[in-house]
């Protein structure tokens, strides 16, 4: 981008790689503190890429997390994977309208929750971390749809979070000491012993013992601690 003062006019000349993202991030800010004058504005029309849009395809599949992330501008698709493509080549994003700075930042938010990348299968995923997976359904989900479109498989949407756990607590004060008595008609004492030593460790979730006896149908599941 080139800036030129002339008698006290800003002139702007912005280059045809860096279009999409000054006509979509810069210019309505500048509207909103300057007067701004456009030369030949239906020409640009053109030129102009579309905004980036993003989505977000959620799996799994043997106690591993899979997602294969897209960014279109129109109707060119592309994976958000070649932001890691182009770091570890040290090459630009192609074709050139490519906004790399916003494909970055999507590529960040999904490597929170998926810190493995197979650049064979543009793919990225976790292998069996249960913290990664209760972060992804507490929260993660709901940042990816700040971001984007979210799209699951069935699998993945077998997974949940139970806010509140089957069971009864008691508490009694004797003789100075306190009496805490837990009861559940739809847990086992293994599975009561296994919630409370998870608590005691300050775990925010238990993975059950037995998930397709004791809760549900679904292979697998986290089970989010009553406060």
């Amino acid at each position: 981008m080139l800036l030129r003062n002339t008698g006290g006019r800003l002139d702007i000349a912005v280059g045809r790689n860096n279009l999409g993202k000054f006509y979509h991030d810069v210019l309505p800010k500048l509207r909103e503190i300057a007067d701004v004058r456009e030369e030949h504005p239906e020409r640009m029309r053109g030129l102009i890429p579309p905004k980036p849009t993003f989505t977000a395809y959620l799996d799994y599949y043997k106690e591993a997390l899979l997602c294969s992330a897209e960014v279109s501008y129109g109707k060119k698709t592309y994976p958000v994977t070649d932001v890691i493509d182009a770091a570890v080549g040290k090459t630009r994003l192609s074709p050139y309208y490519r906004d790399e700075e916003a494909e970055r930042a999507y590529c960040n938010v999904l490597n929170r929750y998926f810190d493995l990348y197979d650049p064979s299968m543009k793919l990225m995923y976790t292998d069996k971390d249960d913290d990664k997976l209760f972060e992804l359904l507490d929260h993660g989900i709901d940042e990816l749809l700040d971001c984007g479109e979210v799209r699951m498989t069935v699998q993945f949407r077998n997974l949940k979070i139970r806010r509140r756990m089957p069971m009864k607590v008691g508490i009694n004060v004797s003789n100075n000491l306190l009496d805490l008595t837990v009861t559940s008609e739809d847990l086992t004492v293994d599975e009561m012993y296994q919630i409370l030593f998870q608590y005691r460790r300050k775990k925010k979730y238990i993975k059950p013992l037995d998930v397709s006896e004791a809760f549900s149908p679904m292979k697998w599941a986290l089970e989010k601690l009553s406060r």
